[in-house]
């Protein structure tokens, strides 16, 4: 008989996207894509308490208080539209005008809250002012009713007591510099002298000894103190040291010169190129579980796509699928990344190793995969791999007779699927069949499926064929000891230090170092025509500064490439980038020369790209001495 009460299901509503308006005969509900209205037969209080809209998950309850107690037969007014739309203006009217009282008032009691406190301020500071005069003249009386008291009113003189008084409270110091009142000061001519104090040794006791004076020390010159470097720096003392190294150090020293001895670089635990090519030396051995520790680490510093790709291996022989295929898809990332250039990027050649590493990640993902028993995804990945640059002849014939087998295997599974169903059935006729099933499976699988012998060898025996039932058994435990195991790994060729570098490419600037809409200047010069301005250097050249007002403004500005020398640089740049794949000192030396020839012209690759090939043919050939000192020496 009191409230009225509407109840709108909307899921995910909040309170900040609702739009409510109440009026006495009218209430509107706006919610994101959804709008509730209603023109009410009776007129509410909107101003009772009660009256309220609350927001709560996936619903809104709006509460209305009736102005006149009493239950309604219908709650929706009922007319003609104009009638209607009449009488809601004037509810929102009604409705907006209460508002702007509402707002006015609440304006009206802050100005008045802040004049009362203004008012509370000022009455606080007249009293603390009040007070303090009144305890400044409180002082003052005081005082002056001492001062009168120590002189006589008859005569003004000072009274003798207080002139005692002041003699008394002298500093004790002067009394004793001073002599007394009473007493007369004898007059001196000679000054006083101070006697020195007597010496505590004697000369005769000092006779019988002798001086010591230390001899010179001799000047050790700079003295260096050494340090223990921390082994891993950023890692808190709990987590270093605590745990046994992921992988052996290396050999026992030896005398041998460096060349002989091998890399004559000192180990670096945060250098990821030396875990790397530390993962590298622990997979010959055969230690995977080091390797993978390695390669760990050494991601954690840098991103790689031969590391990801050689701890997929790592974690193929630990049993790890799907560890495997995590890495294997990162490195195939990686690689889709560096061949793809971006936009103003010089565009070259893939590099060949970067092929063969993408032929020899698929065929990892087409062996797990073989493992996990999806037959098509590790075709799939072996079909992607033959169709790399990467393989040789030898290696695209393996991987043939491998994928004919993985699909040879996935018939057979369907072929040993029915027999399974069939000698599952118990019956003499449905053992049969599966026998002639398992027949046919074990043809196809050439008889390299443990498992379709093992299930044979059970279907002989349920038919008492006990002869073919022990020689089924006998050729399963036969292909499993045919199980296949991990080969031992080739060592690379080359260690990672001694991967191409990329060429600076002159004509490209990263995003983050280009300049907002601005050309790189030299100098600015203001007075003067064209023909009086300084000399510069060939790659830059003088143009009107539109910054100044002056209109014999000048800046120096480097001069834009045309495009035939833009893209005679990048083309240019890619071939040398090119001769650095071949991994030949002699083809990069050759290019190089090629390249400062175009240079001269102002159509070569830059001098620091210049510099990167020189340094890494000079790295290539010391390693080649390197393989030769090591070949005579053994």
């Amino acid at each position: 008989e009191t409230s009225l009460i509407f109840v709108l299901s909307t899921p995910g509503v909040k309170a900040k996207n609702l739009s409510v308006a109440i009026c006495d005969v009218y209430v509107k509900v706006n919610l994101p894509l959804a709008l509730f209205e209603v023109d009410l037969l009776h007129e509410i209080d909107p101003e009772h308490p009660k009256t309220r809209c609350r927001v709560s998950p996936n619903k809104v309850t709006v509460t209305l208080q009736k102005r006149v107690p009493q239950i309604w037969d219908e709650f929706r007014a009922a007319g003609a539209k104009a009638d209607l739309r009449v009488r809601r203006q004037a509810a929102l009217d009604a409705l907006e005008q209460r508002e702007a009282e509402r707002l006015q008032k609440r304006k009206d009691f802050k100005e008045e809250m802040l004049k009362q406190g203004e008012h509370a301020q000022w009455r606080l500071d007249s009293q603390n002012r009040e007070t303090i005069e009144k305890w400044e003249q409180e002082e003052k009386e005081k005082w002056e009713e001492e001062v009168y008291r120590s002189f006589d009113s008859a005569t003004g003189d000072l009274l003798e007591s207080e002139r005692r008084d002041d003699l008394d409270a002298l500093d004790v110091v002067s009394s004793e510099v001073q002599p007394p009142l009473d007493q007369e000061v004898e007059e001196t001519s000679e000054p006083q002298v101070v006697k020195p104090e007597e010496p505590i040794w004697s000369e005769e006791d000092l006779a019988d000894t002798e001086e010591y004076v230390p001899d010179v020390r001799d000047n050790p010159g700079k003295i260096g103190l050494r340090f223990t470097e921390r082994p891993r720096p950023g890692v808190p003392v709990r987590d270093r040291g605590r745990k046994p190294a992921p992988f052996p150090k290396e050999a026992p020293k030896t005398e041998l010169p460096p060349m002989l001895a091998g890399d004559e670089r000192e180990e670096d635990e945060n250098d990821p190129v030396w875990l790397k090519d530390k993962g590298d030396q622990l997979m010959v051995r055969g230690d995977y579980t080091g390797a993978y520790n390695a390669y760990t680490e050494a991601l954690k510093l840098a991103s790689n796509a031969r590391c990801f790709a050689n701890r997929a291996l790592t974690s193929l022989y630990l049993g790890n699928f799907e560890q495997c295929l995590e890495d294997c898809n990162r490195s195939i990332q990686i690689l889709d990344f560096r061949n793809k250039p971006r936009n103003g990027e010089l565009h070259h050649s893939a590099d060949p190793e970067d092929e063969k590493v993408r032929a020899r990640v698929e065929i990892r993902m087409g062996v797990a995969f073989l493992w996990l028993g999806a037959f098509k995804k590790a075709e799939a990945h072996f079909e992607k791999a033959l169709g790399t640059e990467g393989l040789d002849a030898e290696e695209i014939k393996q991987v043939r007779q491998d994928l004919e087998r993985v699909q040879s295997a996935y018939r057979a599974l369907k072929v040993k699927d029915q027999a399974d169903q069939s000698l599952r059935q118990g019956d003499e006729e449905a053992v049969e069949k599966a026998l002639e099933l398992y027949g046919q499976a074990d043809h196809t699988t050439k008889q390299e499926c443990a498992v379709v012998m093992a299930n044979r060898c059970l279907a002989h025996l349920q038919t008492s064929q006990l002869q073919q039932c022990l020689e089924d058994a006998s050729m399963a435990l036969m292909a499993l000891k045919r199980w296949p195991v991990a080969r031992a790994v080739k060592a690379p060729k080359r260690p990672t230090r001694l991967d191409p570098p990329y060429l600076d490419d002159p004509t490209f600037v990263h995003p983050d170092k280009q300049n907002q809409g601005e050309r790189e200047w030299l100098m600015k010069h203001n007075g003067g025509n064209a023909k009086e301005l300084p000399g510069l250097p060939d790659e830059y050249e003088w143009i009107k500064d539109v910054a100044e007002k002056n209109e014999n403004a000048w800046i120096a500005v480097k001069k834009r490439m045309s495009k035939v020398t833009f893209d005679a640089i990048k083309r240019a740049t890619a071939e040398l980038q090119d001769a650095l794949y071949t991994r030949q000192p002699e083809v990069i030396r050759q290019q190089m020369e090629v390249a400062k020839d175009q240079n001269k012209v102002g159509e070569g690759p830059s001098s620091k790209a210049i510099l990167q090939a020189e340094d890494y043919a000079k790295k290539l050939e010391d390693y080649a001495k390197e393989q030769e000192a090591q070949r005579e020496h053994e």
